[in-house]
């Protein structure tokens, strides 16, 4: 569902010059004219905070204008100096973050593309011993003492390409919402209980102008 609102709130198109030099200049207010679709018309009729919501929980992907930042810098009490720093600071760690997910995820294709090299050889090496019927030849017992080899190997590979995916399912791509309450000066229970009802409503208007409801 908030996917859906990324191509109105803002993309990296927005944001390819540093905070300080967005802040330097006017930008056009979010009311520019928007696509005539049901995503546009569910943006539009958010407030300016639920907007800043959705924006700050998808900072990896859109940066702030200069008037989300002058309206977070009003939420939270802080200078407009500071906002800004701070609003570095967890994009920064959004940034690192993504980047050792890429790291990631090439560590898993590799694996993967390992394992099914390696349990190919394995079904091939079972196949020739099978083959060869005499489990006590020497060429038998190459291949016998292959076999372990391969099975040893697949089964510690296995447990590497598992501990890494389950290091990519704890990423989340959404900012998390103790970097969400430092920007805005308030709580993660506040958060939390700001953006469920803002997703509980999004979505009830949104399968409501599908018709699904």
């Amino acid at each position: 569902m908030f996917v859906a609102f990324s191509s109105l709130a803002g993309g990296p198109a927005d944001g390819d010059s540093p905070l300080s030099e967005r802040l330097a200049g006017e930008e056009p207010e979010d009311d520019r004219p928007l696509p005539d679709d049901g995503a546009a018309a569910l943006w539009t009729s958010l407030a300016p905070e639920e907007r800043l919501d959705l924006k700050l929980l998808s900072l990896l992907e859109h940066d702030l204008r200069a008037a989300d930042l002058r309206l977070l810098a009003q939420v939270a009490k802080r200078p407009l100096d500071e906002t800004r720093a701070l609003v570095d600071e967890v994009q920064a760690e959004l940034v690192r973050k993504d980047v050792r997910l890429g790291v990631l995820r090439a560590e898993l294709d590799s694996t993967w593309g390992w394992l099914v090299l390696r349990r190919r050889e394995l079904q091939e090496t079972e196949e020739k011993i099978r083959l060869l019927g005499d489990a006590r030849s020497a060429p038998a017992e190459r291949l016998a003492t292959r076999r372990g080899e391969l099975e040893s190997a697949i089964e510690k590979r296995t447990r590497q390409h598992e501990r890494i995916l389950e290091e990519i399912r704890s990423f989340k791509v959404t900012t998390p919402y103790k970097d969400i309450a430092r920007l805005k000066g308030s709580t993660v229970g506040t958060v939390c209980s700001r953006i469920f009802r803002l997703r509980e409503r999004l979505e009830a208007r949104w399968h409501a102008a599908e018709g699904t409801v």
